[in-house]
Order: structure tokens, then sequence, then C-alpha cells
């Protein structure tokens, strides 16, 4: 995942959105809350 105009804070919260998203994703297919 490549996020061009994040901080190392992920200021914007288009970049945190991308982030969280990305992670929910990245979680619901490697470690279902089965």
């Amino acid at each position: 995942m490549s996020v061009p105009l994040a901080d190392h804070y992920f200021t914007r919260q288009a970049d945190r959105m991308t982030l969280l998203t990305s992670i929910k994703t990245f979680l619901a297919k490697h470690n279902p809350a089965d």
C-alpha cells in the first residue's frame, strides 16, 4: 500500500481513511473474526 502525500503521522483525514480501510481489508482476508 502506498499513500504518496501521507506524512509519518497520517495528519490528513483522507490518508488515515486509506490506511484504515486497507488494514480492515487485510485483516478480513488474513485474520477473519470467525
